[in-house]
């Protein structure tokens, strides 16, 4: 059987050539990237200031009406005992020309709807 160049190589390998090389091992030195570090603090700051309006919303919205707009603005009321669930139970009973109740109804009325049909028509389409 004739030697091939890649049988040649094999048999002249780092270890064979020095024999102490297979035994000693560099130190493995971890080198910090930063593209992955400035990707997540971007992520952060980008979801921070999306979700900062939904926060806000919530706190005015458990905020007695005394205290909803006060200058400069507060994210909670001056005394924690102030939060209330009130305007809650105001937009629910008080009539202000939507029936909100019966308009959350018909809106889970017509998502369940759209949503069995989503299903049948996927399940014929295999």
């Amino acid at each position: 059987m004739a030697r091939t160049a890649f049988d040649h190589h094999q048999t002249q390998s780092a270890a064979a050539a020095i024999p102490w090389a297979a035994t000693v091992t560099r130190p493995r030195t971890r080198r910090l990237k930063l593209g992955p570090i400035i990707r997540f603090s971007i992520l952060t700051l980008a979801s921070i200031v999306w979700c900062a309006p939904i926060a806000w919303m919530l706190m005015t919205s458990l905020k007695p009406e005394s205290q909803i707009i006060t200058y400069p603005p507060r994210w909670f009321p001056s005394d924690l005992g102030d939060l209330t669930l009130k305007n809650y139970a105001d937009v629910l009973n008080i009539p202000r020309g939507v029936n909100l109740v019966r308009a959350f109804r018909i809106s889970l009325i017509i998502a369940t709807i759209g949503t069995i049909l989503t299903v049948i028509v996927d399940v014929l389409a295999g």
